[in-house]
């Protein structure tokens, strides 16, 4: 069996943690035994208006002679550049995913039982026009929310789903929240399969005791990942409850600066240690370090970070943001804490306090073990195989 993956999420050498557990599912599908070739769409920005014929007819030019110079592989992954228009949203990136898909694959074809496309919005859409083969759409993505609220792109999403063979989503939580902003029923295709979560690199760390005085954040710094209440948090727990506490920070985004002088402006920047993002082992040695991960986001889809560090070992507080919710809260009270999405501020530093005089009931081993079991790349391929089996 021959699966082509398309995905526009994938990490790469400057940004190693974007689309990791596409990356993941790859990899347990070749153990696996499957033949899986991997397409990765490119943004490229362009000027306002639609793309000059002169462009797709230079790129194709130049592939005539060298089609890895256009089209070149990185890692595992064909990168293929799309250019689009500024301002001409999801329509305009679904025209040049298409375009941009079907030119590669002139010159470099793809031969494949199956079309496994992560991410509904714009890469769904755009292979649909292109290709006849049984169609699998994964969808991980938290702004399908903000997308499908505008009528042309929710109409687009339905159709992919309609054209798809299956349609998987990460969770329940997820597949409920598509099926109410698309208004329609969830059938029978529609089913939920979670991310595969590479743990080796990961291993479980045992600690005597959790002060709750190194805490972690991995993750973009946008405000929808609640980096604002986290600082906020952080440095009023710093000054009610740990003066020694220290909080590091692995990710970018366009909070740093905000980030940086926030903790200048509460006297705290010594204590607030900013790293770019990592790769998976890499950011292994920072949790290491750590003894809390505080993860303030309000909505989730997955929660791939909590995951990655209850199996390394360490707490967690977050919110009942949906991904969460769904892949650990049976586990609460081995490894962290859960708390309601209305909580105020101070409501979390009290909470946090509570929790580290608490922490002789946590039983981490047991979570990171169930967690492992769980997510376990044999048992998530297995799932996904007998699926693509049933659409062939």
């Amino acid at each position: 069996m021959k699966v082509q993956i398309i995905t526009p999420w994938y990490p790469s050498a400057s940004q190693p943690y974007k689309g990791v557990f596409v990356a993941n599912q790859v990899s347990g599908l070749r153990e696996s035994g499957i033949d899986v070739a991997v397409e990765v769409p490119q943004i490229f920005p362009a000027p306002r208006g639609p793309i000059p014929q002169a462009v797709w007819d230079g790129a194709e030019k130049l592939a005539d002679q060298s089609p890895e110079l256009v089209f070149p592989l990185i890692g595992d992954a064909t990168h293929i550049p799309c250019p689009v228009p500024s301002r001409s949203g999801i329509p305009g990136r679904c025209r040049s995913f298409a375009n941009g898909i079907k030119m590669k694959r002139k010159y470099i074809p793809v031969d494949a039982d199956i079309e496994h496309v992560h991410v509904g919005l714009p890469a769904a859409t755009s292979v649909a026009q292109i290709s006849d083969r049984p169609m699998v759409i994964t969808e991980h993505s938290s702004h399908v929310r903000s997308e499908c609220s505008i009528p042309e792109v929710a109409d687009m999403y339905r159709e992919a789903i309609e054209n798809s063979s299956t349609f998987i989503c990460v969770s329940n939580f997820l597949q409920k929240q598509i099926a109410d902003i698309l208004e329609v029923k969830i059938s029978e295709k529609w089913k939920v399969i979670p991310n595969i979560v590479n743990f080796d690199s990961f291993p479980y760390v045992p600690r005597e005791n959790f002060s709750c005085s190194s805490w972690i954040y991995v993750g973009a710094f946008f405000d929808t990942k609640g980096v604002v209440e986290l600082l906020r948090v952080f440095a009023l727990y710093k000054k009610q409850f740990a003066p020694q506490a220290t909080l590091t920070l692995v990710g970018d985004g366009p909070l740093r600066s905000w980030v940086e002088r926030f903790a200048r402006s509460r006297g705290i920047r010594d204590s607030v240690i900013i790293y770019g993002p990592q790769n998976q082992e890499d950011l292994q040695k920072y949790l290491a370090q750590a003894d809390l991960m505080v993860h303030l986001s309000k909505y989730e889809t997955f929660g791939l970070i909590s995951l990655e560090a209850i199996a390394s070992g360490i707490p967690v507080i977050s919110l009942r943001n949906g991904g969460g919710e769904e892949t650990w809260s049976d586990l609460e009270n081995f490894c962290g804490r859960i708390l309601d999405l209305d909580v105020e501020e101070n409501e979390i530093v009290e909470a946090i306090h509570d929790f580290s005089l608490r922490t002789s009931d946590l039983d981490l081993r047991f979570a990171s073990d169930s967690l492992r079991q769980r997510f376990s790349s044999n048992s998530i391929s297995n799932k996904l195989i007998e699926i693509y089996e049933s659409v062939l």
